[in-house]
């Protein structure tokens, strides 16, 4: 399953958060990976598909990607639009 998700901080920074989150409040993304996966750690494949420096550009285009792909739940793991 796919997630779409928008951020002002670099991948990286974006990325540990995900991971501090993942061990301190699960999540549908921490649900899928232990139900499905059978893994308790948070390991996954990131891949930029677009650089927007505006917020409110940021957030029309993370919602077309979500629409795109689809990634809605429960088809995706995205909870809604933002």
């Amino acid at each position: 399953k796919q997630y779409v998700g928008q951020t002002g901080r670099t991948m990286r920074h974006r990325f540990v958060g995900h991971r501090f989150h993942f061990k301190t409040a699960p999540t549908v993304l921490y649900n899928h990976l232990k139900r499905v996966h059978r893994q308790t750690s948070f390991d996954m494949d990131l891949t930029l598909i677009a650089h927007v420096p505006a917020l409110h550009d940021r957030l029309r285009v993370e919602a077309e990607w979500i629409d795109r792909l689809v990634t809605i739940f429960p088809r995706g793991l995205n909870t809604r639009t933002p």
